[in-house]
């Protein structure tokens, strides 16, 4: 029997690598019994089988026989087929085939393209895929493990995902990971669930082994002999050189006659107060490296000029518990962001504390006392805290001085007892003194010259022992209010050519020339002072300006409320009050200008309680609902803060384009500034705000630089609070190709925590993610891990826990939860579920304050959007629920809830459907 092959019965379906061959009938009406095809195959093709069975094919007809053939090359092959039966009848005919290989990705990865980065245990493990192949690969998972996942090894995160790699290209991902100390094997799995087809498949899988190294211990005494095995030396500077970076070097007590460079990440612990004397040589301790921590030491003889006891020139370090004296410079900063706390720097030849173009520090508890410049001094130095110091009795100058430094808090200082001025400010903007306490200085006790846009607030400026309680010279625009200038030997507040500052609520008493002096000084507001018992209350000379409140004010004289222009109170006001309403019936004159309204009363009487008991001076009471924007363009989703005096409302606007916005009022609701944070042709949204380190941080979500219009990240803007100046830009807090929503921002403790909605699994589940003072990622949890859609999440910190409030429909229904986690961010078993109503129950926010918790929330349980706030004790037990606000004829929705002036705030938005446009409110619950 004999058969026939077909040359064009043979062909090659490329895109499987399928080669189909038709074997043609065999000649004559017989059947062919056990019909075996061979293929005899080149070098370079191979097949999974090379002889197939087909049985029996019966005569006259044919069949088709499908064999899987490789080729390694592209190429035209020849190779011969050939078919025999059991009776060895056999045909054979030899074929051509030209192969092209089909277009694929191949992704492939090597432990050169594994790399490690730590901060002590936080290690961020990045891996470079490459795509080697011949196409692109789009949506490609990577896994990180510790250990061979093969072994049991445990997966460090969740899935990670690159969008897409084209050919002859790279992409990298990465995943930061809280490691135990000890030695690591990273294994990197590429497109572990084969969900891309590749020409190989061999190849997606790399290992890296790292070590997690702890951080040791080091001892110094002078008396040791040195040790290197043991880690113990007699100078300072030898045991740094033996440390590395993260560990911490111990000093037993004596004198140490050295300078000491600290140029690694450190921390340097002072044991029974060793004394540094740097025998005037250069500085005590020179720190170069950053966060760098040093306690504990007495610095001495850092000398001669420039040189201090300790000099920190880099950032982020702790310099806590130490002396320095008979320096020339106690202490001397040019870094930035340093906290120098509880130290003594006393009796130095220059300046106790000196910072010189250093920013962002915090100055706080120190003792500058007997130095001979200033006790602290401030030079082109911007946005520092200078915190509850001593710095009196310098001998030749100031207790604190700012030079060309701006945005700086002064506040709760005892400054008294200096040479020259108390607090005395030169070319310097932007800065708030408050709370300090000025006296018994040589000139003035507080002093601006050439200082504009600053707030003289709640001071002690008295018993000045040459000149003035306040001094305002060539400075504008600053305000002046809530402050005492008595028994001064010259004036109480004084202005030379000065002008557009507000002088209110100050007194001026039994100075021994004049309460209140004016020179050349025009269109300042002053009003609801107290000039009582001076030599003369008031001298003005060639000035013009206004001596009563800008707008009318609302008060209470003898049991009745009224509401007019308030002036001041003047001791020697000889007129008489003709109705009762506690103004003066005849204008008191003012060297040319005059109060045409004078008070009869020290101003505090027309604000206090009626109680038993001396009148007190309390902050007026604002309105309890006030509207925050009124253009004609929608605002949604505010948040607010209260901080230092001043309340802050972002919200996303698009009186432009999408974009986000923050107002600025002041505590009774006066608008002060708006700053756009953003606008533009991308969709920004959900602005979550908080304060931290005199910084105003605002997070906010934007589909920028998403790989298309659904992926949305979450960015931080950093902000002085004070000018509105942006001072950091934008910095991505996660980087997903999904979508990331509602961002809410909280600090504790210099960490900042971010709750916020993700996709990253395909559902909607709320995430908490730590960052350091820098912005740099600690940990990420997963609090909720459902099927159902979780949004709106809210965090605060109470009893040490971290609460979290968000709303779920994992019961069909919008409702409110609670989830709780530790202070290390462990998720914990307690939850709590907030409403049980049929209605929807959305986007709460949650605070606890005076040992309770409140969540304010929005609510459709009256058919129309309402804010509604619940509140529990500190164990969770209900209190009470309040309408906070639920106008039928329009929704009010997204509360953003804070507690400041001692009630609770509650920001949100309005929508009335005949007008079409959404406002932001803020309003005190019960307010309707």
């Amino acid at each position: 029997m004999l058969f026939y092959i077909l040359h064009n019965d043979i062909y090659a379906l490329l895109v499987n690598k399928v080669a189909n061959l038709f074997l043609g009938k065999p000649l004559g009406d017989l059947t062919a019994n056990s019909v075996q095809v061979q293929l005899l195959l080149p070098e370079n093709v191979t097949s999974t089988a090379l002889t197939h069975d087909i049985g029996d094919l019966l005569g006259g007809k044919q069949k088709n026989v499908s064999i899987d053939i490789t080729f390694s090359t592209q190429n035209d092959f020849a190779f011969d087929v050939v078919a025999k039966d059991d009776a060895n009848h056999s045909a054979i005919g030899t074929m051509m085939m030209s192969f092209s290989a089909m277009d694929l990705p191949d992704l492939t990865l090597t432990s050169d393209n594994i790399w490690v980065s730590s901060n002590e245990n936080i290690v961020t493990i990045s891996a470079t895929i490459h795509n080697i192949g011949t196409a692109d690969a789009s949506n490609i998972i990577v896994q990180f493990f510790d250990g061979d996942p093969d072994a049991g090894g445990t997966q460090i995160g969740t899935d990670r995902k690159i969008s897409g790699i084209a050919h002859e290209s790279t992409g990298t991902i990465q995943v930061t990971w809280a490691a135990i100390l000890g030695t690591h094997d990273i294994f990197v799995l590429v497109d572990p669930y084969d969900s891309v087809s590749e020409s190989r498949e061999d190849n997606n899988q790399a290992y890296k082994q790292i070590t997690i190294s702890g951080t040791k211990a080091i001892y110094v005494n002078d008396d040791f002999t040195d040790d290197l095995a043991n880690h113990r030396w007699d100078t300072i500077q030898e045991g740094i050189n033996d440390a590395n970076g993260g560990d911490t070097v111990f000093v037993y007590s004596g004198t140490y006659t050295e300078t000491v460079d600290l140029n690694k990440r450190l921390t340097l612990i002072g044991d029974g107060i060793p004394k540094i004397d740097a025998h005037g040589s250069g500085d005590a301790i020179n720190i170069t490296a950053d966060n760098c921590t040093v306690k504990g030491f007495c610095c001495v003889n850092a000398k001669p000029s420039s040189y201090a006891g300790i000099y920190v020139k880099s950032n982020n370090n702790v310099i806590v518990e130490n002396t320095c004296e008979d320096n020339y410079i106690g202490i001397h900063l040019s870094g930035s962001s340093n906290e120098i706390t509880n130290n003594v720097a006393k009796n130095n030849q220059y300046h106790g504390i000196r910072l010189w173009k250093s920013d962002g520090n915090i100055i706080m508890d120190n003792t500058a006392k007997g130095n001979g410049a200033s006790g602290i001094r401030l030079k082109a130095s911007d946005h520092n805290r200078i915190i509850d110091n001593g710095a009196s009795n310098s001998v030749n100058h100031h207790g604190i001085s700012l030079n060309a430094s701006n945005n700086n808090e002064i506040r709760n200082n005892i400054a008294n007892s200096n040479h020259y001025f108390g607090i005395g400010l030169w070319s310097s903007s932007d800065n708030i003194i408050a709370k300090n306490t000025a006296k018994n200085n040589g000139n003035n006790g507080i002093s601006l010259v050439k200082s504009n846009d600053n707030r003289i607030d709640d001071n002690d400026a008295s018993n000045s022992i040459n000149y003035h309680g306040i001094a305002i010279d060539t400075s504008n625009n600053n305000e002046i209010r809530n402050n005492i200038a008595n028994s001064n030997h010259y004036v109480g507040i004084g202005l030379w050519s000065s002008s557009g500052n507000i002088i209110a609520k100050n007194t001026a008493k039994n100075n021994e020339n004049k309460g209140i002096y004016l020179m050349d000084s025009h269109n300042n507001k002053i009003y609801l002072n107290n000039f009582m018992d001076n030599h003369n209350n008031v001298y003005s000379k060639d000035s013009t300006n206004i001596w009563h409140s800008p707008s009318k004010m609302t008060y209470s004289f003898k049991g009745s409320t009224h509401k007019y222009y308030l002036g001041n109170y003047w001791s020697d006001y000889k007129g008489s009050d003709t109705d009762g309403d506690g103004i003066g019936g005849s204008h008191h004159s003012i060297d040319g200008d005059e109060d045409i309204c004078p008070l009869m009363k020290p101003w505090e009487s027309y604000f206090a309680l009626q109680v038993n008991g001396p009148p007190h001076n309390p902050t007026p009471t604002p309105e309890c609902k006030v509207q925050i924007t009124s253009d004609p363009s929608d605002t949604d989703r505010p948040s607010i803060v209260y901080a230092n005096g001043f309340y802050y409302v972002a919200y996303q606007s698009i009186e432009k384009n999408y974009g986000i916005c923050i107002k600025k009022f002041d505590y009774l609701w006066n608008f002060k500034k708006k700053v756009e944070v953003v606008s533009g042709s991308a969709y920004y949204d959900s602005p979550s705000l908080a304060f931290a380190n005199d910084k105003l941080y605002v997070a906010y979500i934007s589909n920028a630089e998403g790989a298309n219009k659904n992926d949305y990240d979450v960015i931080v803007k950093e902000y002085n609070p004070n000018s509105f100046a942006c001072t950091k830009g934008e910095k991505y807090l996660t980087a997903l190709q999904s979508c990331q929503d509602l961002p809410a921002l909280y600090y504790k403790d210099g960490y900042f925590y971010l709750a916020y909605q993700s996709w990253e699994t395909g559902n909607g589940d709320i995430y908490i993610k730590k960052f350091d003072s820098n912005w740099n990622p600690l940990k990420q949890v997963r609090v909720t891990s459902k099927s159902s859609l979780q949004d709106g999440p809210s965090i605060t910190y109470a009893n040490g826990y971290f609460y979290v409030a968000y709303y779920s429909m994992e019961t069909d229904n919008r409702d409110i939860y609670v989830k709780r986690l530790n202070s290390n961010l462990n998720l914990d078993v307690f939850k709590k579920q907030i409403t049980f109503e049929t209605s929807r129950q959305t986007y709460p926010s949650i605070a606890f304050v005076n040992n309770q918790f409140a969540i304010a929330y929005a609510s459709t349980e009256t058919g129309t959007w309402g804010i509604y706030m619940k509140k529990y004790d500190n164990n969770w037990n209900f209190i009470e629920k309040m309408k906070v606000v639920d106008d039928n004829s329009a929704h009010e929705r997204q509360p953003s809830i804070i507690y400041a002036q001692n009630d609770f705030w509650i920001a949100y938005v309005r929508y009335l459907e005949e007008s079409d446009n959404w406002y932001t409110f803020v309003i005190i619950p019960g307010c309707e």
